[in-house]
C-alpha cells in the first residue's frame, strides 16, 4: 500500500462530519457553540443559575463532604524517568506543590468542574531563572468562558462578543466532556429542579402552618344583625386568634373547630423536602443518608465512606489528569519533548487489582511464568517501571522475591527456623527504616526556630519525594510479612 505524502496525509487528516457541516451552520451562534445542557435551556438560566443552588443547606453541606473527600486525599509526584532532566523537573514541580501553591484552594477550584461541567484555571505564567514557571493557578468563573467550532476555549469579552483565550494559559478541567458537548456533565444541573421545588414548597409550608397551624373559630350573629355587626364579630375573631384577648355581646356565640386529619398536611409537605433532599444526596454523593449523619461520631472518621467509592474516584481521576497536562506543559518547556513528565496521582486512584495480583502470585508459585506483555495490558503498567525476572524457579521451602514485590513461600518442607530468620531479617529491615524516617524528621525539627516552623517543615517533609520513598519501602516490608504470615497460618497477633 502506498500512502501520499506527508503535506497531504495532514490534509486528509481534517475531519469530515462536523456539527456545523451536520446541522448546516444553525448550531454555531455567533461562532461559539450553545450549551447543550437540557435542564438549563428549558428553565432559560445560564451557568451561573446553579451556582446559586448552593444557598439550599443540603447542596451546601453535600458539597462541601464531595470537596473534602478529595481535599484528605493525599497525593504523589514521581519522575518520569531515571535521567537527571526528569529527576530535577519532578523535584521542582514538587517544590511549586508543597510550598507555593494553596493546594486546597486550587482542588476546590478544579473539583467544580464536577458541579458545573468544566472549570477553566488561568495559569499565571513567570520567567525566572531562564525557566517558565507556573506560579499560581486561579480558577475563574464558568460562565465567563464559553467554546468554538474547533472546541477552543473562547472567553466572553461581552454578552455577545467572544475572543479566543491564548493558548496554554488556561488549564481546564473537564467533567465527562465529549466532541459533542465540550461543555461536560454538569451534577449540579440535576440537582435545579429538586431545590427549586423545595424553595417553592418551604412557601406554601409556611402558609399552611400559618393558616392551619391551630384551631378554626367560628362566631354566630343574630338574624337581625347589621353589616357594623358582623364585621365587629369578625374583626373581633381576628383580634383572638392573634392576640388571645378580644370581645363580643353576651349572646353572642363562639365556636372551636379541630380537625384531627389536618395534620396529614404537614407531614406531606416534610416528606416532599425529604425526597429533595435525597434526591440531591443521590445526585452528589451517590448515597440518600441525610446530612443529620455528617456531625458527631461520624463526622471527619468516615468522610471518604459519605461518597461513594466510584465518584470519589472519578474526581481524583478527573483533578489527576488536569494536574499531569500541567506537568507535561511545564517539562515540555524547560526540558524539550526528549524528557518525560512527572507523574501525579492521588492516593488510591489507582486499581491496585489485590484479588487477581494473590491470585498470579499463586500461579508463579506453581511454576506459571508472566511475561512482560501479560503486566501492561491486564495491569495497565507502563514497560519503564518494571522487569520481569527470569531467575530460576525457587526451591520449596525457601524464600524469593516475586516481580511484584510480594514474597513467595512453599509451606511444605520449610522449617520454623528459616520462619524465625525471615521474621528476624524483615523486623530489622523495618526497624532500620523507621530509624530513618525519625531521623529525616528530627532534622526538620532541630531546624526550626519556632514551634510554627517545625510544623510548617514537619508538613512538607511527608510530603517529599525522600519521604515516600521511606514510606514504600516499609509498605513492601510489611506486605512481605503479612503475605508470609497468611500463607503459613501465622495469625495477625
Amino acid at each position: 500500500m502506498k500512502f501520499a505524502p506527508e503535506d497531504k496525509i495532514k490534509k486528509q487528516a481534517l475531519q469530515y462530519a462536523t456539527l456545523d457541516k451536520a446541522l448546516g451552520g444553525v448550531y454555531l451562534i455567533l461562532d461559539v457553540l450553545p450549551d447543550p445542557d437540557k435542564v438549563l435551556r428549558k428553565a432559560g438560566k445560564g451557568v451561573e443559575a446553579l451556582r446559586d443552588l448552593l444557598v439550599d443547606d443540603q447542596m451546601e453541606a453535600c458539597w462541601n463532604v464531595r470537596k473534602a473527600a478529595l481535599k484528605k486525599t493525599g497525593w504523589h509526584l514521581v519522575p518520569g524517568g531515571e535521567s537527571a532532566g526528569e529527576k530535577q523537573a519532578c523535584a521542582e514541580l514538587l517544590a511549586l506543590f508543597s510550598e507555593a501553591y494553596d493546594m486546597d484552594r486550587i482542588q476546590g477550584e478544579m473539583i467544580e468542574a464536577a458541579a458545573l461541567g468544566f472549570s477553566p484555571l488561568e495559569i499565571l505564567w513567570l520567567s525566572k531563572g531562564g525557566k517558565w514557571i507556573p506560579s499560581d493557578l486561579v480558577g475563574k468563573p464558568t460562565e465567563w468562558f464559553c467554546f468554538g467550532e474547533k472546541k477552543e476555549l473562547r472567553f466572553r469579552t461581552s454578552y455577545i462578543v467572544t475572543e479566543e483565550a491564548p493558548v496554554n494559559r488556561f488549564l481546564i478541567v473537564s467533567n465527562g466532556a465529549s466532541y459533542a458537548n465540550p461543555y461536560g456533565s454538569k451534577q449540579f444541573s440535576k440537582c435545579y429542579w429538586p431545590v427549586q421545588f423545595k424553595r417553592n414548597g418551604w412557601r406554601w409550608w409556611a402558609l399552611f402552618v400559618e393558616k392551619f397551624g391551630g384551631s378554626f373559630l367560628t362566631g354566630a350573629y343574630d338574624e337581625n344583625a347589621t353589616p357594623e355587626d358582623k364585621k365587629a364579630l369578625l374583626d373581633g375573631l381576628y383580634n383572638l386568634i392573634s392576640g388571645g384577648a378580644a370581645i363580643f355581646p353576651e349572646k353572642t356565640k363562639v365556636n372551636t373547630i379541630s380537625d384531627s386529619g389536618k395534620s396529614m398536611g404537614g407531614t406531606l409537605h416534610q416528606k416532599f423536602e425529604e425526597f429533595s433532599n435525597a434526591a440531591i444526596s443521590k445526585v452528589l454523593l451517590g448515597q440518600t443518608l441525610t446530612t443529620e449523619v455528617l456531625t458527631g461520631s461520624m463526622a471527619a472518621a468516615n468522610v471518604h465512606n459519605l461518597v461513594r467509592e466510584d465518584i470519589r474516584l472519578s474526581d481524583l481521576k478527573m483533578c489527576s489528569s488536569a494536574w499531569n497536562r500541567l506537568c507535561k506543559m511545564y517539562t515540555l518547556f524547560n526540558y524539550g519533548d526528549g524528557v518525560k513528565a512527572p507523574r501525579f496521582s492521588y492516593e488510591g486512584e489507582e486499581d491496585l487489582q489485590t484479588a487477581r495480583a494473590s491470585r498470579d502470585i499463586n500461579l508463579k508459585s506453581l511454576g506459571v511464568q508472566f511475561n512482560e506483555t501479560y503486566f501492561k495490558e491486564v495491569y495497565g503498567l507502563s514497560e519503564d517501571h518494571f522487569s520481569v525476572s527470569t531467575d530460576s524457579e525457587p526451591q520449596q521451602g525457601d524464600f524469593s522475591v516475586e516481580p511484584s514485590g510480594l514474597v513467595t513461600f512453599s509451606q511444605d518442607k520449610a522449617s520454623d527456623d528459616m520462619m524465625n530468620d525471615f521474621m528476624a531479617d524483615k523486623e530489622r529491615d523495618g526497624q532500620e527504616i523507621m530509624d530513618k524516617m525519625i531521623e529525616l524528621f528530627q532534622k526538620e525539627v532541630e531546624s526550626a526556630d519556632s514551634w510554627e516552623a517545625a510544623q510548617q517543615n514537619l508538613m512538607k517533609k511527608i510530603k517529599s519525594k525522600e519521604m515516600y520513598s521511606q514510606r514504600k519501602k516499609l509498605a513492601g516490608v510489611l506486605n512481605n510479612v503479612r503475605y508470609v504470615g497468611v500463607n503459613t497460618g501465622a495469625s495477625d497477633a
